[in-house]
């Protein structure tokens, strides 16, 4: 890894978790190795952005604030030897269209650095506000899936999906081809579209 614009976000004031393929948890779901991640180039579990993400993501948390929420980055640098290590490993437990669906090995976009994971936190209770549910299968990743439902629970994810999405956006990330509800892609000082337009749901 020899990007030299890679840096800690937490050093600079934005929380992250350490990168997800190399905890315990993936590697008792997915029989991950200490061998497999030092291939991968995983020598530490330090999730790294590159620096020019630093301004835009101060600018979201300050808006988040408004709501007492803040983001976490759930992962960011992914070199592509992680790409292939996580794909091989959900295709052996999920099968191969979970794993085309959830990773873009043409374009590998985390590898750039300006790609992140995020999630939102409450800074109040400290507790994550939900997203989707795991439990509702990979579908639940993506954009629209419960806008179809009308009970709350459902409702409260789209809420947050939406506010979520119009504050990233406005401050010039992009979601991923994928369209996952908790990716973005970092585009840069070209706006993607008139950010006065921008509609932010109530947080009422």
């Amino acid at each position: 890894m020899s990007n030299v614009n890679l840096i800690n976000p937490n050093t600079f004031g934005i929380k992250s978790n350490s990168i997800w393929w190399a905890s315990q948890e993936a590697k008792d779901d997915y029989n991950v190795t200490e061998d497999e991640l030092k291939k991968a180039g995983i020598t530490s579990t330090v999730i790294l952005i590159d620096k020019s993400l630093i301004s835009p993501l101060k600018k979201v948390n300050a808006e988040l604030a408004n709501y007492n929420l803040e983001i976490e980055i759930d992962d960011g640098f992914r070199s592509p030897e992680l790409y292939y290590l996580a794909s091989l490993k959900v295709a052996q437990k999920k099968g191969t269209a979970a794993s085309a669906s959830l990773f873009n090995l043409d374009k590998m976009p985390h590898s750039s650095g300006k790609s992140i994971d995020v999630a939102l936190v409450n800074t109040v209770t400290r507790n994550r506000e939900v997203l989707f549910d795991k439990s509702d299968g990979v579908a639940a990743s993506f954009l629209g899936f419960y806008d179809k439902f009308e009970d709350i629970k459902s409702q409260n994810k789209v809420k947050f999906q939406k506010l979520l999405g119009a504050i990233m956006l406005s401050n010039n990330f992009e979601y991923g081809t994928k369209n996952e509800v908790w990716h973005f892609d970092y585009v840069g000082e070209i706006p993607l579209y008139d950010t006065n337009t921008t509609q932010i749901p109530s947080n009422g």
